[in-house]
């Protein structure tokens, strides 16, 4: 299990626009609010939503999406800024929470997605996106037991989530549990076959 051991625990769950000021543009346009010509604009997302926030400054679910916009476009250290900005105007502001930990994750800063990812989790406890990334973040600064107990509480939400068991594997044999790691590793190996085994076709006449 060697080569395992080089490997970071998965966190593949993606980052959320915020669906209210995504509908308020779509009412917006349905309506005849945006002009045609606007509208063009509209086919950059970064532009898009530069538009609304310019239209609608302080307004937390603007600056969220412009944030997703801008990491989704490969510019994450102007994303980063507006997530913070988002929870400057709503520090409640769950879809903000979630995703700027997830961008701090991919930004290499783990230690200072915790925070984030943990106030995300006082709101949704049992979000299984908000525990597994928040033990990707502890994993990634070495505090393994606290690591293992969101993985745990992942799998126990999502008992066929082969990622789930995964990433507690890892953070496992990180502990030296070495015996609970290879269960897992075998449960994780065994789901993941599963899902990508085609299921058999039955033709009837």
């Amino acid at each position: 299990m060697d080569q395992s051991k080089q490997r970071a625990p998965r966190f593949p769950l993606p980052l959320r626009p915020s669906w209210l000021s995504a509908l308020v543009l779509a009412l917006a346009i349905a309506f005849g609010v945006v002009s045609a010509i606007r509208l063009a604009a509209y086919r950059d997302p970064v532009a898009l939503w530069r538009d609304a926030r310019a239209r609608q400054p302080e307004n937390a679910p603007a600056e969220l999406n412009l944030a997703v916009a801008l990491q989704n476009s490969g510019r994450l250290p102007e994303a980063l800024d507006h997530y913070q900005q988002a929870l400057r105007l709503d520090p409640d502001f769950f879809e903000a929470q979630t995703n700027f930990g997830i961008a701090l994750l991919h930004a290499g800063r783990p230690h200072d997605a915790i925070a984030p990812l943990q106030a995300a989790k006082r709101q949704r406890p049992q979000a299984e996106r908000i525990l597994n990334n928040l033990g990707v973040a502890l994993f990634s600064v070495g505090r393994f037991e606290e690591a293992i107990a969101e993985f745990e509480e992942v799998v126990r939400l999502k008992p066929r989530m082969w990622e789930g068991h995964d990433n507690l594997a890892r953070a496992l044999e990180r502990a030296g549990r070495t015996d609970d790691a290879r269960r897992h590793y075998a449960e994780a190996d065994r789901l993941h076959r599963a899902e990508h085994t085609p299921n058999p076709t039955i033709h009837g006449r």
